[in-house]
């Protein structure tokens, strides 16, 4: 089904999609870096591949059956030009807001993120993805985990949530 990218860099998850599933599974990358976005376009012809931020996508509700990425990290907040609402949040929880908006009911929002999302003080942010979607797993890595390939050593996790259903979106609520 449709797989988004909100935050593709050279398409590295695009890449590697299992065969088994390749020729069923279309994605939409986003990447706001030019060279980087024609890149992922040339290694990756059959998707589409946006050079934009995505704050400046009308990214679509409820359309997405995966989210995937690793979204930037950072306390900085984006104006996001179809979402105003938001605003406020960090750059890396307004990824993930948008994330689980694009998810069909079931779908699945699978990033790597900075553990402020979850050891956040401020729970608003987990407060509205509870909302909206229900946590799978969620796996801490070591802050070496990306020193190899990516010279940083950050603290980082790995979030899997799923798109609630509106019924189950209305339990929520009552509850």
């Amino acid at each position: 089904g449709l797989t988004l990218e909100l935050s593709a860099g050279a398409g590295n998850f695009i890449g590697l999609v299992p065969e088994s599933i390749a020729g069923r599974t279309k994605f939409i990358a986003i990447e706001r870096d030019s060279l980087t976005s024609r890149i992922t376009r040339l290694l990756y012809p059959q998707e589409t591949v946006l050079n934009a931020g995505t704050q400046e996508v009308p990214i679509p509700d409820s359309e997405a059956v995966l989210n995937i990425g690793n979204p930037p990290f950072g306390s900085e907040s984006l104006l996001w030009q179809y979402k105003p609402e938001y605003k406020g949040a960090s750059i890396h929880n307004q990824f993930f807001l948008a994330g689980v908006d694009a998810l069909q009911p079931g779908g699945l929002h699978i990033a790597v993120v900075s553990h402020y999302l979850l050891d956040a003080q401020d729970p608003g942010v987990r407060e509205q993805l509870a909302q909206k979607a229900k946590l799978i797993g969620a796996i801490r890595l070591p802050d070496t985990a990306f020193k190899e390939n990516a010279r940083t050593e950050v603290v980082a996790d790995i979030v899997i949530l799923q798109r609630l259903s509106p019924s189950e979106q209305m339990a929520m609520e009552d509850a």
